[in-house]
């Protein structure tokens, strides 16, 4: 029996990987890195040999002790309130929350009481408050949104739309996803257009371009869109960190589209 070739070649890369999207760090040696760079449909990450991730790490490590000792820094002192998830409206005077603070509604007076806030995340407002929002009291690690009443909003670290999943919700719905979502290649745009009057995502969005196409008109991505070929129709995301074998990419589809969120490591 013929021995398989455990290293991972150049022919390899090229035959399994048509497109490549990098939001996050991908470490790789020469010419392989080449390869990937060129393939790249969308680059916001870093593409590293492993000489310059070796000498990156350790400054990474003192952005993020001095990152972390400034919002230590920053935390009300003898908070009355810490949650974490979707928090809806006023819970007490001096706040920590880590996700989202659902402030629609909630009338300016009472938003006036607020003396200290630390959010880590996202606020949602309607217009009718947001002009009495005490900015001096609030520290936020986020962004604050204007979002109609009637929009159903969802917290979701990772969320996946199958084509049944689409077919099985109401139309002409309007929602909010705040985290990750993958709306899978096989969704007609047609279903998305019925079913969604408005869609609003928050984070890493991952969809074909068609679909790209009619979320244009229907709502906005604040964060990243990766939008995929229509000519693909297999894509593999990488969330956190995984490190390729020769193995692993054999048994892709050949002709994948590749989305690197985490870190991608390719030895040599």
């Amino acid at each position: 029996m013929e021995r398989m070739e455990t290293k991972i070649t150049e022919e390899l890369v090229e035959r399994k990987i048509a497109a490549y999207f990098n939001v996050g760090d991908t470490i790789a040696p020469e010419p392989i890195l080449s390869l990937l760079q060129a393939r790249c449909r969308l680059q916001q990450g870093r593409f590293l040999t492993p000489e310059q991730a070796a000498e990156r790490k350790g400054g990474d490590k003192g952005e993020k002790k001095a990152e972390k000792s400034e919002k230590t820094q920053q935390a009300p002192g003898e908070a009355e309130v810490r949650q974490n998830g979707i928090v809806k409206g006023i819970v007490g005077k001096r706040m920590v929350i880590n996700g989202v603070l659902d402030l629609r509604g909630v009338p300016g007076e009472q938003l006036s009481t607020v003396e200290k806030l630390l959010l880590n995340g996202v606020a949602l407002m309607d217009e009718g408050n947001r002009a009495a929002w005490n900015a001096a009291a609030a520290t936020i690690n986020g962004s604050v949104m204007t979002v109609p009443p009637d929009m159903q909003v969802m917290m979701q670290p990772d969320m996946e739309l199958s084509k049944a999943a689409v077919e099985a919700m109401p139309s002409g719905q309007k929602m909010m996803i705040l985290g990750n979502v993958f709306i899978r290649t096989d969704v007609p745009p047609a279903l998305i257009a019925d079913r969604f009057t408005a869609l609003r995502l928050v984070g890493i969005a991952v969809m074909g371009e068609a679909v790209q196409g009619v979320l244009f008109g229907k709502g906005d991505v604040t964060g990243i869109t990766v939008a995929i070929p229509a000519e693909i129709t297999h894509v593999v995301r990488s969330m956190e960190n995984r490190t390729w074998t020769a193995d692993y990419l054999r048994r892709l589809p050949d002709g994948s589209a590749y989305v690197n969120v985490g870190n991608t490591t390719i030895p040599a």
